[in-house]
């Protein structure tokens, strides 16, 4: 035997597994540094989904089109019904193990997607496209399937449909061919996602992503060697023996390639055996098998539905729990999305469902294994869904009311046990994280900089005086010295850490200022009823500390341009966030009580557009979380109420849909010096 016979190339799979490895090692070794290749990642990502859509277009007109008009309508009628038992069992195993998910309230630090306006869906525009180019730009699959199948139902009765097929046929090959091409640079891809997912996520985000995989994972086996071939067993000739000797060869080729479409020949020659050992082979029965798989093939199967549990663990991980409301439009939107297969889809879910983004990331770091398992649920589900309706079409179909009860009732037995036991488990392990840590911890870059603070517990006038004409510029050069005010428990913007040093986002600015002008940075308190008076008098060159710009003290002092637009929201108990987010559920709350810290634009906005709301004014921020008992929520910036939502998790932060109200935070300086102002 010669050397290259001995040899045998290395598959794909292995490439895969090998670059994933070789990807989380470099993320582990060198931190931070792999950040940038989540740019290589993301291009990997758009090649994957730059074929997709044009598949689609092209095999799912081609196999409807390729029908008879009268067997057309018999098959794709019992395809339906088939198609959508399975559909609505698989949904139940998904809503059901998804439950396994424990809850978990953990709010973050501001971030942008958190307070974006809520897109709405036009649901009849979404799935009926007025403008089919438009459901093609925007990535509306539903709206594009639609067409696709209208477009091969209109070519069933057309004589010239053989040229368009093979058209559509030789196009299919060619995208495929195109897609082969970008399958193999999977490796790589692979490598920079999982180097630069594991170089910037934490220990205990990793250790999070165990949920998802164990959910999935038994989702999977049980779909595929229980549920799935024992509602065959009930409803046809064929024994759960003969269904897994039909199946066995294609799933473990799927799970090894991590392709369903390569082992469809296998598939459908193995289908016509198991048929063929019955004795009830004959052309009806082959020809069913030659068009059910292809046909089916495009369509939405249980391998890929399953992969829907990412959202309600992507929820749990960021600290939300989705209700048993929003599993309907989970699961409708989907299901029909999934023609795009899941990388298309879990984007759009997240963002129909105000999911932060960046979990896709997650997702295509355990999709090497979790697509492989719904590869082989996938395999299964093509071979239960091809058998069942051929049984239907060729008048064999055997439902043997028993068997039927026993398949369903095992099935619940085996989803109940997985479901709380993997809850149980996975609430017993014990989660590290603690928000308060993350508030302690917190510190400023000054050791990086260099910059030199000193903090005065009283304030006053600063003892160089202004020359006539000087600028505080000039000064602050002279002296090298920059004075700023802040006032603390200001949650993000200014407040103490754990060995009681000023940090925050202005802390953080005012030294970055420091730091660019080469001075010392003195900081001194103020109150924001005495702030006008105290730059009067020349306390300090500017103030920094979460300020909202006003028409007041746009009277009394100079106010620079916004440096961040602070987003109206309200916190209150984690129990009440579902009845008080839009502003026709805060309206409809008889003797509402809203804490406010002063009379402010946010009070003002609520007055607007909830008037019969009582207003409180409270001692402080802090004091609404440990001391109200009597108050239904607290008027506070978005930004500011995620922070305090850390402290206290009983806490969550609404903002109110339909009507984003908004202030600008500014930092405020002494009238009379522009050039101070302008620069």
């Amino acid at each position: 035997m010669s050397e290259a016979n001995e040899r045998r190339p290395m598959s794909l799979g292995t490439k895969i597994l090998i670059g994933l490895v070789l990807g989380i090692a470099a993320g582990i070794f060198f931190g931070e540094i792999t950040a940038p290749l989540k740019i290589l990642g993301d291009a990997f990502v758009g090649l994957l989904q730059m074929t997709v859509l044009p598949y689609i277009i092209v095999t799912l007109i081609a196999n409807v089109g390729r029908l008879s008009l009268e067997r057309g309508r018999k098959l794709m009628g019992w395809a339906a019904v088939v198609w959508l038992v399975l559909v609505i069992l698989g949904v139940g195993v998904l809503v059901a193990m998804s439950l396994a998910f424990p809850d978990r309230h953990t709010p973050a630090f501001f971030s942008t997607s958190s307070f974006d306006a809520v897109r709405e869906y036009n649901l009849l525009a979404l799935f009926v496209p007025a403008n089919i180019f438009q459901s093609l730009v925007n990535n509306a699959v539903p709206g594009i399937v639609f067409f696709c199948i209208c477009v091969g139902a209109a070519l069933i009765g057309l004589e010239q449909k053989r040229a368009v097929i093979q058209g559509l046929d030789a196009a299919g090959q060619a995208i495929a061919r195109v897609n082969g091409f970008v399958v193999q640079l999977t490796p790589f891809g692979v490598f920079a996602i999982a180097a630069a997912a594991s170089g910037t996520m934490t220990i205990e985000e990793f250790g999070r992503l165990r949920g998802y995989l164990i959910v999935f994972g038994l989702s999977s086996f049980i779909l595929t060697f229980w549920l799935l071939p024992a509602l065959v067993a009930a409803c046809t000739p064929f024994r759960y023996r003969d269904i897994y000797e039909a199946s066995r060869d294609a799933l473990f080729t799927a799970f090894a390639t991590g392709k369903v479409l390569v082992v469809l020949p296998m598939l459908i020659e193995n289908t016509r055996k198991m048929y063929a050992d019955k004795g009830l082979v004959n052309e009806e029965i082959e020809s069913s098998v030659d068009v059910l798989y292809p046909l089916i093939y495009p369509f939405p199967y249980l391998g890929k539905i399953i992969a829907l549990v990412f959202i309600p663990f992507a929820a749990a991980f960021v600290g939300r729990s989705l209700e048993l409301s929003d599993y309907p439009a989970l699961v409708g939107l989907g299901t029909l999305s999934l023609f795009g297969g899941p990388i298309i889809t879990i984007p759009f879910l997240l963002e129909a469902n105000e999911l932060p983004a960046d979990m896709f990331q997650l997702f295509l770091l355990s999709g090497v294994l979790t697509s492989r398992l719904g590869d082989m649920v996938g395999v299964m589900n093509l071979l239960a869904f091809t058998v069942i309706t051929t049984c239907a079409l060729t008048g064999s179909l055997q439902v043997r009311g028993g068997r039927l009860v026993a398949a369903l009732a095992g099935t619940v037995l085996l989803v109940a046990v997985s479901s709380v036991g993997s809850r149980t488990w996975l609430e017993s392990i014990k989660d590290d994280f603690q928000r308060e840590k993350v508030i302690a911890s917190m510190h400023t870059l000054d050791a990086e900089r260099g910059v030199e603070v000193r903090v005065f517990d009283q304030p006053s006038p600063n003892p160089v005086l202004l020359r006539d004409g000087q600028s505080r510029l000039d000064r602050i050069r002279e002296r090298g010295i920059l004075r700023v005010g802040y006032n603390d428990d200001n949650l993000p913007y200014v407040f103490r850490n754990a060995r009681n040093e000023l940090v925050g986002l202005d802390i953080e600015m005012a030294h970055g200022l420091a730091g660019d002008l080469g001075v010392t940075l003195e900081l001194g308190p103020f109150e924001r009823e005495t702030l006008a008076r105290q730059l009067a008098e020349d306390h300090f060159d500017l103030a920094m500390s979460g300020l909202v710009g006003t028409i007041q003290r746009l009277e009394t002092m100079r106010l620079s341009q916004p440096y961040l637009d602070a987003t109206f929201s309200l916190v209150v108990p984690d129990h009440r966030a579902r009845d008080l987010d839009t502003y026709d559920e805060i309206t409809s709350v008889d003797s509402l009580r809203v804490g406010i810290l002063m009379q402010s634009q946010f009070a003002r906005a609520l007055e607007r557009h909830v008037p019969q709301a009582e207003t409180v004014v409270v001692e402080s921020t802090r004091w609404f979380f440990e001391e109200s008992h009597d108050l239904d929520a607290l008027i506070i910036s978005g930004e500011a109420g995620a922070a305090w939502a850390m402290l206290y998790p009983g806490f969550e932060v609404v903002v109110p849909t339909r009507r984003r109200i908004s202030m600008p935070f500014v930092y405020a300086m002494p009238r009379g010096d522009e050039p101070f102002a302008e620069f």
